[in-house]
């Protein structure tokens, strides 16, 4: 079986199956398949200024009376797979559609390459207006200057927010003040951080000219206290 072929098998079953477990459309005799299809795909996502692509087109502005539109069970931006069964005649003739599913929102984007774990500047990002097929949640992100980046990414590319996370507050090797508080007695000293660690984590720790480690708990002013065994 060539390539070509094989993906559309491929597609085919998918959206089969995808069928299967969707429940089954009513039938409706108004509109057009493309507007059956722009239905579904709106009221899955919700209110939003979205963009729907469907190929083939051959049938798409054909009368929907009798036709049968089935999406997969859960419609998401990017590329999906309906599947479409008309009725000429006594002859069904099924058809699977490509709906690629895009919206045009404000999003901020990188202004450079930049490598994994880079922290994030002012002059790094940039909030531009443009179409994309990411996920409405990964995209809602606040000011993104100061948090780190998980992955490298590109000139332009599209932060979301599996692509960010805090940014630590105590690299590897930084010095650190090291507190250590009883009844009776309290110490400070400086300290070299064997881990990164942001507030309330528990890291690794070594005093100045000591040989042993031991385990800290970091502030959010930077500093760290000695935690017991």
């Amino acid at each position: 079986m060539r390539r070509g072929a094989r993906w559309l098998f491929a597609a085919w079953v998918a959206a089969a199956c995808a069928a299967a477990a969707a429940p089954a459309p009513e039938e409706d005799g108004a509109g057009t398949v493309r507007s059956r299809i722009d239905a579904l795909v709106r009221s899955a996502l919700g209110p939003g200024d979205w963009s729907v692509e469907v190929s083939p087109e051959d049938v798409l502005d054909g009368a929907a009376a009798g036709a049968h539109v089935a999406g997969p069970p859960s419609v998401r931006p990017g590329r999906n797979y309906f599947q479409v069964r008309l009725q000429d005649g006594e002859r069904s003739i099924q058809r699977i559609l490509t709906v690629d599913v895009s919206r045009w929102d404000s999003v901020w984007v990188s202004t450079r390459s930049l490598p994994h774990g880079a922290v994030l500047t002012s002059e790094d990002v940039e909030k531009v207006f443009r179409r994309h097929d990411e996920i409405p949640s990964d995209v809602s992100v606040d000011d993104p200057a100061g948090l780190r980046l998980r992955y490298g990414v590109s000139p332009s590319q599209i932060l979301t927010r599996p692509f960010l996370e805090e940014a630590p507050l105590l690299a590897v090797g930084q010095r650190v003040r090291l507190r250590y508080a009883s009844d009776a007695l309290e110490i400070s000293t400086l300290a070299e951080a064997r881990e990164e660690g942001r507030a309330g984590d528990v890291i690794r720790v070594r005093a100045l000219g000591a040989r042993e480690e031991c385990r800290a708990l970091v502030s959010a002013d930077g500093t760290v206290e000695v935690v017991l065994p």
